[in-house]
């Protein structure tokens, strides 16, 4: 019997904070309740594309709201700020009841961008990332495999274009670091048949079942790590 498991960690290059936004807006987003009533608190750093490290939009005016989708939709506009020549910005804002509810959340919106979720009713001092590319590194453990069997596996690069890849087993360590775009990818991937016979580049899809992985691509200057470990 085949085990296959997914391990999916994420790293990074750059010069955020051990604070900064989770960069798939999933982590916790924090009590909300930190201070109380008439308390300031302060939200400061720089906006920066993660690929070349340069200042977005300077000049663009963000708002910081606090929503609770509830029965009855709760949205609040705490400030704005303006996002300066070397990227920095600085707003301060006061305690909200909106973003103090448990189910609430905060960000940053202007036409073109939108933050990922912020701690509620906390003072943070961070750099955000928005990027259209980003990297997955992509490693292997395989455990019961001879020299007689082989790993076929395909990876979206840029554009969405297929690396299919044979990999003689066993096979331990770094396969290759991929760049891709920021979004949705994965891995697809079959043990002793060729994927490639199956793949059909027009409809971008295969004419058999075949195994897949997917995972979400932070983007720069988040790393993506993927290792696939098999067992026969």
């Amino acid at each position: 019997m085949k085990k296959i498991i997914l391990i999916l960690i994420l790293g990074i290059m750059g010069g955020c904070k051990d604070n900064c936004p989770d960069p798939n807006g999933s982590a916790s987003n924090g009590s909300g309740t930190s201070g109380g009533p008439g308390t300031e608190y302060t939200i400061k750093g720089k906006l920066l594309n993660g690929t070349t490290m340069q200042p977005i939009n300077p000049g663009m005016i963000m708002t910081l709201i606090a929503q609770n989708n509830g029965l009855a939709v709760k949205r609040v506009e705490l400030g704005t700020c303006k996002i300066e020549g070397d990227g920095s910005f600085e707003l301060k804002y006061l305690y909200s009841d909106v973003a103090a509810i448990s189910t609430s959340f905060m960000r940053f919106e202007s036409q073109f961008y939108i933050s990922e979720y912020l701690p509620r009713n906390q003072s943070l001092d961070t750099v955000f990332y928005e990027s259209t590319l980003g990297t997955i590194y992509f490693s292997i453990e395989s455990k019961g495999y001879t020299d007689e069997d082989t790993l076929f596996t395909a990876i979206p690069n840029l554009n969405n274009f297929i690396e299919f890849d044979t990999i003689t087993l066993p096979f331990n360590g770094h396969l290759k670091t991929v760049r891709t775009n920021k979004g949705k990818s994965g891995i697809d991937y079959l043990i002793n048949d060729a994927l490639i016979k199956y793949y059909d580049s027009e409809s971008r899809s295969y004419s058999k079942a075949v195994q897949g992985l997917s995972l979400t691509i932070a983007g720069d200057p988040f790393v993506d790590t993927l290792k696939l470990q098999i067992e026969k």
